[in-house]
């Protein structure tokens, strides 16, 4: 049987699969050619999140003689890749921290005695010289690196263990050196040049960072929350993930999202909670066809739920464009339409104005120019393409209004300082004891009194509003600025 027959075999026997995508049998034919001819192999993969890179070195670990060890960032990851691996019967071992001496001797006894090829671990396990030693004694066909990009996101910042990741495996004996991930801009090939490979040769095999079932919105809005309710509301758009900075972040924006929508199955998700938590709350979403899940990007890496059909983007205050498209790669993995919606609100207007420079402000420059957003994207990348699959740019259905600015702006405009923070409030909602006998009374009737909280605040960050004495004015100069960053002047 020759190669290729081989690995097609061994794709159907072990993993079901029928036919291999292009770059998935251009990534295993490669690995298995340096395989076969012994040769070594320094390889990085970059596959657009979807386009099943995680079986470019699964099905080649099932063929080849000796162990493979696979490098997670996540204990999460590492427990669904088993449990992956477990329902294709292919046996595999976790090392991990805190585990008892006999519990590794029994995992390390099934590497011996050939009965498992297949070794999970993450990078701070290579620090432990017990470890190593024990892993010196095997010779490693294929040692894996999924998710490299952290190397330089983490490794450099608060995991030193990925830092450390090259000068530890130089010490094993290692045949091929596999390391994968979705995206890499110039920062995360230069650190992966220089940390993992040590500036000696190695291949690429690039597939593109464009997923063209994935669509990019954008939405300008003052009270996040509110939007969040009405995006979430259409059932097509379910299940759903929605990106938040920080866990604390993640938790409060879940109660907020309580608060518009009891009946909507939701949970928020992030490292800080316990592993019974943890587990509880993957099993939950990965079971729900309509649920929403409020999460730090701790979830979403290399997590294997096909069907999100909506990734929303609370922040992109200081994400660059490889956290971004990170992101935004986490849903539509079935290859069905999936959108990506970014909530524009008052910090981003700041961050913007403050015409910063830096990589991080890339992300915001790309979804205020008038160019195509998918062509931004691809462009930062060094990539570029034909044309464009469906972004609010180019399909001209970008809404430049923020929700309730023109009322509160009515309101305002001819009675500065005239009301306090909660006076506005009382009357935009209209409480009856502030009936105001004026068009603005009741007109945000709808709205729950912290969105129209989260308006007045938004405007006062940007200097829309400004609040003397608790009493609150129209700051028109600022107002003009605001409108030309949505290039609109439509409530003026």
């Amino acid at each position: 049987m020759n190669e290729s027959s081989k690995i097609a075999e061994y794709a159907k026997s072990r993993f079901h699969i029928e036919n291999l995508r292009p770059m998935q049998k251009k990534v295993i034919e490669n690995i298995m050619y340096c395989y076969s001819n012994k040769l070594n192999n320094r390889l990085l993969v970059l596959l657009q999140t979807g386009g099943g890179k995680s079986l470019c070195f699964l099905l080649p670990s099932t063929i080849v003689e000796g162990i493979t060890i696979i490098v997670y960032p996540l204990l999460a990851l590492m427990k669904d890749q088993k449990r992956r691996l477990d329902l294709s019967h292919i046996s595999s071992i976790i090392i991990e921290g805190g585990q008892s001496k006999q519990e590794r001797d029994r995992r390390f006894k099934k590497i011996e005695d050939g009965s498992c090829k297949i070794i999970i671990i993450n990078p701070e396990i290579l620090l432990n010289e017990i470890i190593m030693d024990r892993l010196r004694n095997f010779d490693i066909s294929l040692f894996v690196i999924d998710e490299a990009h952290t190397i330089c996101e983490w490794g450099l910042s608060f995991r030193p263990a990925y830092k450390m990741l090259g000068k530890q495996i130089q010490t094993l004996h290692i045949k091929q050196i596999l390391a994968f991930t979705a995206t890499a801009d110039s920062k995360t090939l230069k650190a992966l040049s220089k940390y993992l490979f040590f500036y000696e040769n190695y291949h690429i095999i690039r597939g593109g960072v464009d997923r063209e079932n994935v669509l990019y919105h954008l939405r300008y809005s003052f009270s996040k929350d509110r939007e969040l309710y009405k995006i979430l509301l259409n059932p097509s758009l379910r299940p759903a993930i929605v990106f938040c900075k920080s866990r604390n972040d993640t938790r409060i924006t879940y109660h907020k999202f309580k608060e518009h929508a009891e009946d909507i199955d939701s949970f928020y998700y992030h490292a800080g909670l316990s592993k019974l938590e943890k587990k509880r709350i993957e099993e939950s979403f990965f079971a729900s066809d309509s649920a929403v899940l409020f999460s730090t990007i701790a979830f979403g890496l290399g997590m294997d739920k096909s069907n999100i059909r909506c990734v929303i983007h609370y922040s992109i205050v200081n994400t660059n464009v490889l956290s971004f498209l990170q992101e935004s790669g986490r849903g539509g993995r079935d290859g069905q339409i999936s959108h990506s919606i970014v909530l524009f609100g008052s910090s981003e207007i700041k961050a913007f104005l403050r015409k910063n420079a830096s990589d991080d402000a890339a992300l915001l420059n790309i979804y205020q120019s008038d160019r195509c957003i998918r062509t931004g994207l691809c462009s930062y990348m060094g990539e570029s393409i034909k044309s464009c699959s469906g972004c609010d740019k180019c399909s001209n259905s970008l809404n430049l209004s923020i929700d309730g600015l023109d009322v509160l702006i009515r309101l305002l405009l001819f009675h500065p300082l005239l009301y306090t923070k909660k006076e506005i409030i009382n009357i935009l909602h209209g409480n009856e004891e502030y009936n105001i006998a004026h068009h603005s009374f009741r007109i945000l009737v709808d709205w729950l009194e912290d969105d129209i909280n989260s308006l007045i605040e938004s405007c006062i960050e940007v200097s829309v509003l400004i609040e003397f004495k608790k009493h609150i004015m129209l700051n028109l100069i600022k107002l003009h600025e605001v409108m030309k960053v949505l290039k609109s002047n439509s409530q003026l």
